[in-house]
């Protein structure tokens, strides 16, 4: 991903592991419909499920575009990671 007005660009993987494949297959499934939210015209993001780890692909054309898919990625997952926590303590 490069443009005519940037002479690099930034690559990254971010994995965020789960306690159980299926607190990942929740937060997956959760996911999707936020995924079509990030901000797309500078960044391309991938997201997988691999057992207990979900797996974001981003490349990104400048640091501001990187910086937010992260935020919005890490602010998501830490939403989920809270409600996974709150719903365990109930049992």
């Amino acid at each position: 991903m490069q443009d005519e007005n940037s002479k690099w660009v930034i690559n990254c993987s971010l994995s965020l592991k789960f306690d159980t494949e299926e607190d990942a297959s929740i937060f997956y499934t959760s996911f999707m419909p936020e995924h079509g939210t990030i901000p797309r015209k500078r960044t391309e993001v991938a997201l997988e499920q691999s057992k207990e780890n979900i797996i974001f692909t981003i490349k990104a054309k400048d640091v501001t575009a990187f910086r937010a898919t992260i935020n919005s990625i890490l602010q998501f997952g830490n939403i989920v990671f809270k409600v996974i926590e709150k719903v365990d303590s109930l049992k």
